[in-house]
């Protein structure tokens, strides 16, 4: 039968048909362009564009009705829209036969409010999934008032009008912009009725949708929660804004995974307060509270604290056996020194990979054997100690290494010696280092500051182990300079992509500089300005990133592999 037919050699025979691969790509080239929000700011404008088929995010920002493509998916009608039409009468009509209906993102700008209300959302196509109501939208919002289709509601700034949604059975995330005015006590309509059958008293309903499964406040929300007669258990993510400093107790929100508190929240956290469930937890910048011994609930995953300076007791981390990833970061501006000291036995045995911000800083070193052996992951940022190879875990495959990590050359050859399963590696090269000392399992490497006050640092290529596959180069230096650095032999012949990241570079690539392996470069945040030579090309790459102010040429027959 026609559906059992295997059609993979008829594509293959399409795709490696040079022109008809070539058109493939040409449209997908166009496709992938036009992928970014475009503005249209007049008739004309619009009407001039070429290439309306490829478009698929739309800001239109002018007077008229002008047909949008079946590819348009996120359509934003800015206020010259709402302002210029006059929506005074049969606006809904207008609209319905305006919108698309491959449209599956609106976003409606401040003036829509003056002009229309929701009323119902008669004016959406079906096909809506996310709605932005946009900033100046401030009138009573009721579930009617949604279409059932909606998924997502974004409410904008100057919203602090009643929320009554409990019957939007579909709606499963609601946003308040970052911005957003509204600081509304949350309601329950049982409750409600119940206390007005007894006092008579008419209360504003805001009431969450029943279903809802992400919800994320604004910064202004500062309301006490009662999470068991306010949020749905529904709920999986949470978020709270920088002004919420009230007590969590959220034990019955079952179903909640992912919890991320704001900067301003200070509250002691109690054993039976967070829900057992709970995976990801996140605390804003500069909780000052000290964490109890299960507090925390052992279902934790992921745990990020900025700014906390104050110790773990043996027993608050220990406990949290499932735990996988620890980040600790300081205040975004200043490395402030921290009181913690992770002694043995601090950190669980289950977690993978430990983190410090490259703000970060502990008074105390690290003892030795504090890291557990489970780790294969460990980003030290400003860690200001001696680092030996008793403290750095046999387990690791990812490394990143602090800038003045010090003691040179006597240091690493000890301090790799172990680290036989390290597959990616970060560290300046302040430091130094002797040839054949990094381990050859690595694979990934990342190099930076290369220069030592004015001075600039000629590249240490011999140093990198043969078994590299990608590197990554990164040069700071104010003054522009031309420099050639990459001679033939210097690169390993494994490598598979080179990353250059330099106000230094301005290098005529040579063919034999390159090895025949390499399939991506990119030198896209690079003064590179020399053109690529007929001749001074592989055929294996695939993959070319280069500077926005390239003008230089690309001989076709030096890139022959790029889309293959």
């Amino acid at each position: 039968m026609i559906e059992n037919i295997d059609n993979s050699n008829l594509f293959f025979k399409i795709f490696r048909n040079k022109y008809l691969k070539f058109e493939i790509f040409k449209h997908l080239r166009k496709y992938l362009k036009f992928l970014k929000l475009i503005k249209f700011n007049s008739v004309e404008q619009y009407k001039s564009f070429q290439e309306k088929e490829y478009l698929s995010k739309v800001y239109y920002d002018f007077k008229g009705f002008e047909s949008l493509g079946n590819s348009m998916e996120y359509l934003k009608l800015g206020d010259n829209f709402w302002i210029h039409n006059l929506f005074i009468t049969n606006g809904i009509n207008i609209l319905q036969k305006f919108l698309p209906q491959s449209l599956t993102h609106l976003e409606l700008s401040n003036s829509f409010s003056r002009y229309l209300n929701l009323n119902g959302c008669k004016f959406l196509p079906e096909s809506i999934t996310i709605l932005d109501i946009g900033d100046g939208f401030n009138r009573n919002i009721n579930s009617n008032d949604i279409p059932s289709t909606l998924k997502s509601l974004i409410i904008g700034k100057n919203f602090k009008s009643s929320l009554n949604l409990k019957d939007c059975i579909n709606l499963e995330k609601l946003i308040f912009n970052e911005k957003s005015h509204f600081n509304n006590e949350l309601t329950n309509s049982n409750e409600i009725n119940n206390n007005n059958n007894k006092n008579k008293n008419i209360i504003e309903i805001n009431e969450l949708p029943c279903n809802l499964k992400f919800l994320e406040f604004g910064n202004l929300y500062s309301r006490e929660i009662n999470a068991n007669l306010n949020l749905p258990k529904t709920l999986t993510q949470l978020t709270f804004g920088s002004n919420f400093n009230n007590s969590i107790k959220f034990e019955s929100l079952i179903n909640l995974e992912y919890l991320k508190l704001g900067d301003g929240f200070d509250c002691e956290i109690n054993i039976g307060d967070l829900p057992i469930n709970l995976k990801t937890l996140i605390f804003g910048i500069g909780y000052k509270k000290k964490l109890k011994i299960g507090s925390l609930p052992s279902s934790l995953i992921y745990l990020s604290m900025d700014g906390y300076t104050l110790d773990f007791e043996v027993g608050v981390l220990s406990s949290l056996v499932n735990l996988l990833t620890l980040e600790l970061s300081s205040f975004k501006t200043l490395s402030i020194p921290t009181n913690q000291n992770f002694k043995i036995g601090a950190l669980p045995s289950s977690i993978q990979k430990f983190i410090f911000n490259e703000y970060f800083n502990t008074i105390y070193p690290f003892q030795s054997g504090s890291l557990p052996s489970s780790l294969t992951s460990l980003n030290l940022g400003f860690y200001n100690h001696t680092i030996n190879e008793f403290l750095i875990p046999e387990s690791l495959t990812s490394l990143i290494l602090p800038q003045n990590i010090n003691n040179g050359k006597t240091l690493f050859p000890k301090l790799f010696s172990n680290l036989k399963n390290l597959k990616f590696l970060k560290i300046s090269y302040k430091n130094d280092i002797l040839p054949n000392v990094l381990p050859n399992s690595l694979t990934s490497l990342t190099i930076e500051s290369l220069c030592k006050g004015d001075s600039f640092e000629t590249l240490p290529f011999e140093i990198f182990p043969r078994s590299l596959l990608h590197l990554s180069i990164y040069q700071y230096k104010k003054n522009y300079y031309s420099i050639e650095f990459i001679k033939p032999g210097d690169l390993p012949p494994s490598l598979k992509s080179l990353t250059i990241v330099s106000n230094l570079l301005n290098y005529q690539f040579q063919v034999d500089s390159i090895p025949q392996t390499l399939e991506k470069l990119d030198i896209s945040n690079t003064q590179h300005k020399q053109e690529f030579l007929e001749t001074s090309f592989l055929k294996s790459i695939k993959q070319l990133l280069l500077p926005k102010n390239y003008s230089g040429k690309i001989y076709e027959v030096s890139l022959i592999n790029l889309f293959e």
